[in-house]
């Protein structure tokens, strides 16, 4: 299980069979997600403000590198990577950008943004991908509404409006 660790700039790694504490790997500042490939491999950690992804190796729980999500000149706040959803093939990885508007795609196996989605909502959080893989949504924080994004185009699809402040999305099976 791992815990990200905000105050700490840590995400602290728990067996959670003996509910020991195993493992603690630095990131960046304030810590907000994890993803793991599906071979279980990898692992994603997200730094809000560290504009930053860390990225471990899932087994040894250590430190392998850093991808820097830089802002884009036409958002109206720097990024702020909040939450993370890997493609089902776990070749792609989305990262909220809070603040930024955005969500940042990063090619799992280069390990560098490959592009950024715009516009998606006022501040994303929480991120999925359906399971056919062609839709991302978002939950967009205080705008009270979440996003259909069709990644075919990386357009905004639909917004839905749910109210008070979305933060986290999940995906039920077979959907």
């Amino acid at each position: 299980m791992y815990v990200t660790c905000e105050g700490a700039k840590d995400v602290v790694v728990i067996d959670t069979t003996s509910l020991e504490v195993v493992a603690r790997i630095p990131t960046g500042p304030r810590p907000r997600s994890a993803a793991f490939t599906a071979d279980g491999t990898l692992a994603f950690l997200t730094s809000e403000l560290g504009a930053s992804v860390t990225v471990a190796d899932a087994r040894t729980h250590t430190a392998l590198g850093t991808i820097a999500i830089a802002s884009d000149a036409r958002a109206p706040m720097p990024s702020r990577p909040m939450g993370s959803a890997l493609s089902r093939d776990s070749k792609r990885l989305f990262v909220s950008n809070g603040r930024g508007e955005s969500v940042a795609v990063i090619d799992v196996a280069t390990r560098t943004v490959e592009r950024m989605i715009e516009r998606v909502g006022a501040r994303p959080w929480g991120v999925a991908v359906s399971a056919d893989g062609k839709t991302l949504y978002s939950a967009n924080g205080p705008s009270g509404h979440g996003s259909a994004i069709d990644l075919t185009n990386d357009r905004v699809r639909r917004r839905v409006t749910v109210g008070g402040s979305p933060w986290g999305i999940a995906i039920g099976p077979g959907r």
